[in-house]
């Protein structure tokens, strides 16, 4: 006989509010564990605790802004995850199609739209500390080449990924998830990884020079333009209004992060030029990607062409950079010793 308990989460839940209940037991019981085992080795290692009064002023000023970032974007996308299927409603379209279409964007697209974000972390947490400490040293120099470094790899491995979800968007969508709806938002909306990762590293950086504040306020801003975005423009866009209202958040983060940076940095980090060559980049690379798309799509199929196309416009847009000198195949090296180093720290 078919036991059905198997497509629940929780294998042993009847129904899915015991599971949901038993998801939370198992997360608060990991937790226990988890701190109890902390604990534990504090002491082995004999350990002692010290009176954290004088530490916590500092720390509260700095943790709270980045707190309060986060509760505002976990409200945000609460907020937007209500109001965006309701304009879309009042605006023609079926319950069915709102939530369909809010789905595939936002749970589908989005995070895929993050992997750029993602790999530059693990970049971010070597380098952010030593900005902090040449920021506070007033190292004006090295502050300045951290900051090109970090904006300069920021664009570059984001610009390798765009051309290859805006020409490739609908067979990630079919390889992953089988249809073709998220795939036409990763399409459309490729550029956006490009303000997405530029948003995380300029945010990152000035947190660590001790501007929170500023960047909560950045972000407060740019997040009402969000909900303005999906408000008032579901009528004529659709579900392309998320896009719109995420290109505000992302869009306008990055370009005031950036002016701060440029204040506070003593001096100015150069990397407009590359910027710019960055973007044309994606132009040519994405021709290609299309031209080759249409050619083998009919006779190697989605997955063998999604796996020639990106191949062919990473080499490519690779080869833009070393041939137009922007990259050194020691700027290349230099990045994977840093991502090892990242891996191990985290270790």
């Amino acid at each position: 006989m078919y036991d059905n308990r198997r497509d629940n989460i929780i294998s042993f839940a009847s129904n899915v509010y015991q599971g949901a209940f038993s998801a939370g037991v198992a997360v608060l019981v990991s937790y226990i564990f988890s701190f109890s085992l902390a604990v534990i080795v504090f002491l082995f290692r004999k350990n002692k605790l010290k009176n954290p009064k004088s530490e916590l002023k500092p720390l509260l000023t700095s943790a709270m802004p980045i707190t309060a970032m986060r509760t505002a974007n976990s409200l945000s996308n609460s907020l937007v995850s209500i109001i965006l299927p309701l304009r879309m409603i009042a605006a023609g379209y079926t319950n069915a199609q709102a939530m369909s279409s809010f789905g595939a964007a936002l749970g589908q697209a989005m995070p895929l739209l993050s992997t750029p974000t993602s790999l530059i972390s693990s970049f971010t947490l070597v380098l952010v500390p030593e900005i902090s400490e040449n920021f506070y040293k007033n190292n004006h120099y090295y502050l300045k080449r951290d900051i090109e470094k970090a904006l300069k790899f920021t664009v570059f491995l984001t610009c390798l990924f765009i051309p290859v979800f805006w020409v490739c968007g609908s067979e990630i969508g079919i390889i992953i998830f089988g249809g073709h709806e998220c795939g036409e938002y990763l399409s459309y909306s490729a550029f956006l990884m490009l303000f997405m990762s530029l948003s995380a590293i300029t945010t990152s950086m000035l947190n660590s020079m001790g501007m929170e504040n500023k960047t909560l306020v950045y972000y407060i801003i740019s997040g009402l333009f969000m909900l303005l975005s999906v408000y008032f423009l579901p009528k004529f866009f659709g579900i392309y209004a998320l896009i719109i209202g995420f290109a505000f958040v992302y869009g306008l983060t990055s370009i005031l992060n950036l002016i701060l940076l440029k204040k506070n940095c003593g001096q100015k980090p150069e990397y407009k030029k590359f910027l710019v060559f960055s973007v044309i980049t994606v132009f040519p690379t994405a021709l290609i990607g299309f031209m080759l798309e249409k050619m083998l799509v009919s006779s190697l199929g989605i997955f063998l062409t999604l796996m020639v196309c990106s191949s062919v416009m990473v080499l490519f847009n690779l080869l833009l950079y070393l041939g137009f000198g922007f990259i050194s195949v020691d700027f290349i090296k230099s990045k994977l010793k840093a991502r090892r180093k990242s891996k191990s720290f985290r270790a």
